[in-house]
C-alpha cells in the first residue's frame, strides 16, 4: 500500500507474504543502509520478537530521537533542552515523549536543512499488542503531519 501526505514526501507501507517474513525486513535494511550512505537516513527502528528491548514501544521514541540528533542538523540542541527540562521524559506516555523528544527539537530544524530524511520502521507486527502497534502508527503520522518538510 502506498500513500502520500503530499506528492514530494511519500509514506511507504511495505507488506510481504506471511510465508517470507524476512523478505520485507531485508528490503527495509537495504533501504536504510543505502539512505544512510547518501546522508538521507534520519533513523530506523527494527522491532523484533526475539530481542527483548525491541518488542515494545518502550525504546522506540528514545531510539528515534537519539538517531535524529545524530543525523539531522539543528535537532541536537532541542533534544538536549527537552532532556534537561524533564530527566524522566522516557517514563512518560508515548505521545508526550514524541512531543518533547521529537516534535519540539524538530522546531529547531530549518526548512533549508537537507531533507526530507527517511525514517525506517520495520516489523511493526513484532511489536507487542495491537494497541502499541496502533500507537506507533499514530505517532508516525503525527510527526509526518507536523514536519513533512523534514521527515
Amino acid at each position: 500500500m502506498f500513500s502520500t501526505h503530499n506528492s514530494k514526501k511519500p509514506v511507504l507501507f511495505l507488506q510481504g507474504p506471511l510465508t517470507t517474513p524476512d523478505f520485507t525486513s531485508s528490503i527495509a535494511q537495504h533501504l536504510a543502509r543505502k539512505c544512510e550512505k547518501r546522508g538521507e537516513l534520519a533513523g530506523s527502528f527494527f522491532f523484533s520478537s526475539t530481542r527483548p528491548k525491541c518488542h515494545s514501544v518502550d525504546r522506540f521514541v528514545v531510539t528515534l530521537a537519539l538517531q535524529l540528533s545524530q543525523n539531522i542538523p539543528g535537532f541536537h540542541n532541542g533534544l538536549v533542552k527537552s532532556l534537561n527540562e524533564d530527566p524522566f521524559i522516557t517514563q512518560r506516555p508515548i505521545p508526550t515523549q514524541v512531543e518533547r523528544l521529537v516534535l519540539e527539537p524538530l522546531r529547531n530544524v530549518t526548512e533549508t536543512s537537507h531533507g526530507p530524511y527517511l525514517v525506517v520502521v520495520d516489523a511493526l507486527d513484532k511489536c507487542e499488542g495491537k494497541e502499541q502497534q496502533s500507537e506507533v502508527l499514530a505517532q508516525i503520522a503525527r510527526i509526518v503531519r507536523r514536519r513533512h518538510d523534514v521527515i
